[in-house]
């Protein structure tokens, strides 16, 4: 089984290599990703080949589902599509991947550089990460962290 940031890069490639022509029926797509705040491409490319998305899910990679969801929403925000394309929070944790296997994989092969979810928590970065201005209070805009009613539907 591929890896998913593998099976994202198969879909991205698929996109690319689609025809642009107009069809009578649009193709319905739901995005699944650990959004951050340069992933937005992986959303405009099905939007330029004229794709309906249903909507976005989040999941733990680089940052934990809530985080990623709420990059998810701040890009969507940025585009005003926040009102027309959902985003749900997916799980936490890997759903195949336990910790008690990480753990006996590096037992058996060494330690990994990038653990991912199973590292110990950086609370230095995360308490970096708190500050909605990044330190420039002219760059402060409440509305893209919480829009109005997307919550509810990212809780």
């Amino acid at each position: 089984m591929l890896q998913p940031r593998y099976q994202f890069l198969f879909l991205v490639i698929g996109l690319l290599l689609l025809p642009t022509g107009s069809t009578t029926s649009q193709k319905k797509i739901i995005l699944d990703n650990d959004w951050n705040p340069t992933a937005f491409i992986a959303l405009l490319l099905p939007l330029y080949y004229n794709y309906t998305v249903l909507g976005l899910a989040s999941d733990t990679a680089n940052s934990w589902a809530l985080q990623t969801g709420l990059h998810a929403l701040a890009s969507l925000e940025i585009a005003s599509l926040s009102s027309c394309i959902p985003v749900y929070k997916g799980s936490n944790y890997p759903l195949i991947q336990t910790a008690y296997i990480f753990q006996n994989y590096e037992l058996l092969y060494g330690e990994l550089p990038w653990k991912g979810v199973f590292a110990k928590e950086n609370t230095t970065n995360e308490k970096l990460g708190n500050d909605p201005t990044s330190g420039d209070l002219r760059r402060w805009r409440r509305k893209l962290l919480l829009p109005r009613g997307i919550m509810a539907t990212l809780m």
